[in-house]
């Protein structure tokens, strides 16, 4: 798993694991779509401050985004807040091709070897993260609004299957 993940164990709600494992898989990606969707929004609304307050990375703030996928084979549900791959900003720039090089900083480089045969590297630039501090800072808020969201709509989930089969 990497470094940036949460991931949630309901063992100690065991009323909760019930009702999770007695919905089905459809109905459980469901209401974990619902929930993580819910539960990341505080991280993005962070991170688009923390990349705003960044000098000059206004774009990657207006090009972040929340998705979410879901891994129907291994019944895993997944919110990811990043740069959305189509946005692109004012003079065509791309936050897509550039955010990580924001958040992590580069490595002194090479840039180009004039015709005279000089060298000319970048000392390249610190790491200014704006995406691993908002989830740090919203995390305990992120595994409480999910499982705050998972326990409202599981019995919203288990009284539409109940009507169904009635």
């Amino acid at each position: 798993m990497s470094k940036g993940a949460i991931s949630l164990n309901l063992k100690g709600d065991k009323e909760l694991v019930a009702a999770l494992k007695s919905i089905g898989d459809v109905t459980f990606r469901k209401v974990m779509r619902s929930a993580t969707n819910a539960a990341m929004q505080p991280v993005l609304r962070s991170a688009r401050s923390n990349a705003a307050s960044i000098g000059r990375h206004h774009t990657i703030a207006k090009s972040l985004i929340k998705k979410t996928k879901t891994y129907p084979r291994n019944n895993v549900v997944v919110t990811l807040v990043g740069p959305d791959k189509d946005y692109v900003g004012e003079n065509g720039h791309r936050p897509v091709k550039t955010a990580h090089l924001v958040e992590l900083g580069t490595a002194a480089h090479v840039t180009r070897t004039t015709e005279q045969g000089l060298v000319v590297t970048h000392p390249g630039t610190p790491p200014r993260p704006f995406l691993r501090p908002a989830l740090e800072n919203n995390r305990t808020g992120v595994e409480n609004a999910l499982i705050k969201k998972v326990k409202e709509r599981v019995p919203i989930e288990m009284a539409r299957l109940a009507k169904r089969k009635v």
